[in-house]
């Protein structure tokens, strides 16, 4: 329950407050793939942190993390930026 409200607010304040656009249906239904991109994109770094590099197990996940900002960042804009 806590990550759908997550992604329900997640959605709302990109499109008010990041992007300042008036958020369709369209939108909402396709805003959950950036929490696809996310997951994937950290999950990976972070096999690559730990498992293949040997980094440390506690600095690895946050460094994971900001791998992961920018590719979340393209895809909500790609999703929630209609394009004139």
């Amino acid at each position: 329950i806590g990550f759908v409200i997550s992604m329900i607010g997640s959605f709302f304040l990109n499109s008010y407050f990041t992007y300042k656009i008036k958020p369709t249906l369209a939108q909402f239904f396709q805003f959950p793939l950036t929490y696809v991109v996310n997951i994937t994109v950290s999950t990976s770094a972070l096999y690559l942190l730990v498992d293949l590099m040997h980094m440390n197990e506690t600095v690895s996940p946050i460094l994971a993390s900001v791998i992961a900002i920018p590719f979340t960042f393209v895809i909500s804009k790609k999703i929630l930026v209609q394009k004139a």
